[in-house]
């Protein structure tokens, strides 16, 4: 997008404040994944937080093409580290890179002012490492959300190395994965979805490889993950109609406290029934 300007937004007055968080706002309630979700805190942004940020340190970049305002996204400097927060691009403006040159931005910035990581948490159910992975991101580390029923994905990008190209899941995600039970999730439209449980004692990757043999034809949507490893065999359960209106594939921590959603792949648009949004 050859006409978009980024600038780092100093001083931050209450209208521009206002501005990025109704922007904030309104691209955090039409980015799930899925639907049904807990409120993302994103959503629920107001000028009052915007400043809140601001005064506890965080920096504001802006995305501008002439008087419109199209992303934007804060960064908290932290020594080496400096920590992305609130990404947030316009939904009329989406798949045009806004994101990534924000995100580029600040790694920039960050470069310069001497750090060697940019950092940041993504929710798994959202589908949100999967935008960042293709911006060269890599998964750290896999956790409960504190504050909700959902999965979360510490990411990281080192600032000395050239952008990589990435896919998503990341092999080198794959690799490092704990032994665990695994339980991997199978679309087949129209037939319906499979889910394949079982334990996976060498890693998430060789329980997917079972798994994958069991799955057939279907495509990967997601995968779950659970400590501890018991031996036994796999279980099948199937479902009809879309892995994404699926409670436990949506939010599986609400059924399976133990599961963290390890990963979610993006999936054709979903046909809601009536009532389901």
């Amino acid at each position: 997008m050859d006409s978009l300007t980024i600038t780092v937004a100093t001083p931050v007055s209450a209208g521009l404040a206002r501005r990025v968080a109704a922007l904030t706002s309104a691209a955090y309630r039409a980015g799930d994944l899925v639907p049904g979700l807990p409120v993302a805190d994103g959503a629920r942004e107001d000028a009052a937080g915007v400043l809140a940020d601001l005064d506890g340190g965080h920096r504001l970049w802006t995305a501008t093409a002439g008087p419109v305002l199209l992303g934007t996204v804060r960064a908290l400097p932290d020594g080496r580290a400096w920590s992305v927060r609130r990404l947030a691009v316009s939904p009329r403006a989406r798949r045009l890179g806004v994101g990534r040159r924000l995100l580029r931005a600040v790694e920039a910035d960050a470069l310069a002012a001497g750090a060697s990581h940019v950092v940041l948490d993504a929710v798994v159910e959202r589908g949100n490492p999967v935008f960042y992975t293709s911006a060269g991101y890599r998964s750290v580390r896999h956790f409960a959300a504190s504050d909700k029923p959902l999965s979360e994905v510490h990411m990281e990008r080192v600032l000395a190395e050239p952008v990589p190209s990435l896919t998503y899941p990341d092999p080198a995600d794959l690799a490092a994965s704990p032994p665990g039970l695994v339980r991997s999730w199978w679309e087949d439209r129209p037939t319906g979805v499979v889910r394949v449980t079982g334990p996976a004692p060498d890693g998430v990757s060789a329980g997917l490889d079972r798994h994958r043999g069991i799955a057939g034809a279907a495509v990967l949507r997601g995968v779950d993950w659970a400590p501890g490893a018991a031996p036994g065999p796999d279980t099948v359960d199937r479902f009809p109609g879309q892995a994404g209106l699926i409670p436990a594939y949506a939010q599986p921590r609400l059924g399976d406290p133990e599961f963290l959603a390890w990963w979610r792949l993006p999936a054709p648009a979903l046909t809601c029934r009536a009532g389901s949004t």
